[in-house]
């Protein structure tokens, strides 16, 4: 996301990015150190939400998205997933 000439921080679609409530595309892959567990709350405050990028962690569990209401894509990719619950 750049900075425009009023040194305000955009979103690609050039609207002014405000916090994470905000954020359309979320990409957390390969962090370090890795994701291990997805946090339904702090999930639940990605409220703008679209496209979900979690690949290449170590995240064990699928938690419940139900506060990602404009979810088109969740990559989980190279994680280790046993267990998805509440979907």
């Amino acid at each position: 996301m750049p900075f425009d000439a009023d040194g305000k921080l955009h979103n690609p679609d050039e609207s002014i990015f405000t916090g994470a409530a905000d954020a359309k595309r979320v990409s957390l892959i390969n962090m370090i150190p890795p994701i291990s567990k997805m946090d339904p709350k702090q999930l639940g405050e990605l409220k703008a939400c679209q496209h979900l990028g979690l690949s290449t962690n170590c995240i064990s569990a699928i938690a419940s998205l139900n506060g990602l209401r404009h979810l088109k894509t969740l990559s989980l990719s190279r994680n280790n997933i046993k267990k998805i619950e509440k979907l």
